[in-house]
């Protein structure tokens, strides 16, 4: 295995991770009875409710207080299998975490998303 540090390359994969993350949870507060959220409503993306929501889940993958496991800590980080190279799997990681790319432009791209795949 083939563990690549690229941050440019890893950037453009998280931001798509934020995107689809969002657009999965806005998808989930839209359905839910019990939430007042509206994916037709203009402000949709600036719910507080739904920043909140993302941006705590996103940094529970980057939280650096340690997982026990096995009588050892290790520390999330968000990485991505990529392609082989020969006969290597590729792992990709970069110096960024996903949180911070919950954000204006990227709640607005996973609200647009979801909103293409309410059900009428």
């Amino acid at each position: 295995m083939q563990l690549v540090n690229d941050t440019d390359t890893f950037n453009i994969a998280a931001n798509e991770l934020a995107i689809r993350f969002i657009r999965s949870i806005a998808l989930c507060l839209h359905e839910s009875p019990d939430v007042d959220f509206d994916l037709t409503s203009p402000d949709a993306a600036n719910s507080d409710l739904l920043f909140s929501v993302c941006f705590k889940g996103a940094v529970e993958f980057e939280e650096q207080s340690g997982i026990e496991a096995k009588g050892a800590t290790y520390t999330p980080r968000i990485a991505f299998d990529g392609p082989h190279l020969g006969k290597e799997n590729t792992i990709l990681i970069g110096s960024r975490g996903v949180h911070g790319l919950i954000d204006d432009p990227q709640l607005d791209e996973g609200i647009a998303r979801a909103r293409k795949a309410i059900v009428k």
